[in-house]
């Protein structure tokens, strides 16, 4: 019986080992990078809402202009 809990001791010990090499590995190589990815992420984030602002500004023109060029057909 002890063999077992000496077995399951040196599993859990080892598992535990490798969560902290895991993630000091994560810490290392993603954590330096994710002060970029964010930086790049707010850039994305605000060229997407220029993006919508004049995707809808040209939508308004376009519909102004139909309209403008029905009007001016309708009255031919």
């Amino acid at each position: 019986m002890s063999e077992l809990y000496g077995w399951l001791s040196r599993m859990l010990t080892g598992t535990g080992q490798h969560v902290t090499n895991t993630s000091e590995l994560i810490k290392l190589y993603c954590g330096n990078h994710l002060k970029y990815h964010m930086q790049e992420h707010e850039a994305m984030r605000e060229l997407f809402k220029e993006r919508e602002a004049v995707k809808y500004n040209f939508t308004l023109k376009e519909r102004a202009l139909f309209e403008k060029k029905e009007k001016l057909f309708k009255q031919r």
